[in-house]
């Protein structure tokens, strides 16, 4: 009767996504009229007891995505890429305008047509997840 019971149990949680990270408020900025970038924005929540760390994005409207800050330097703000983006357990990290975000490199010709789009995000020790983002002209 217990191996039955693990069974059912272990059928019942196969089909959940049981990924630590919860995306919210995920967006695109529609890009600028002859330019061939953009940024993203979102949300990451890590509920868990252990820290997430995004390393790497991939979609269908861009040849490259790249994690980046921006830094003050001697007054002037300037932008750095980033291997990586470490979300500290019980805790939440916004990416927005002027500090950390996604750069979209190399869009293609039907991203500033759209109104949604997707992204996988690839975090350190879990499957991909994929995410929606709305397009938007600004905030």
């Amino acid at each position: 009767m217990k191996v039955i019971s693990l069974f059912l149990l272990f059928s019942l949680f196969s089909g959940l996504d049981l990924q630590a990270q919860v995306i919210e408020d995920a967006w695109i900025k529609k890009p600028l009229p002859g330019l061939k970038m953009t940024a993203a924005y979102m949300l990451i929540v890590n509920p868990t007891d252990k820290e997430l760390v995004l390393e790497k994005i991939t979609g269908p409207d861009a040849l490259y995505y790249e994690i980046h800050t921006h830094k003050s330097e001697n007054g002037i703000m300037k932008m750095r890429q980033l291997k990586s983006i470490k979300i500290a357990p019980k805790s939440k990290h916004e990416l927005k305008p002027m500090g950390d975000h996604i750069m979209v490199m190399q869009t293609n010709n039907e991203l500033p047509n759209k109104l949604k789009t997707t992204m996988t995000l690839y975090f350190k020790g879990q499957k991909p997840k994929e995410i929606n983002l709305e397009v938007k002209k600004s905030l």
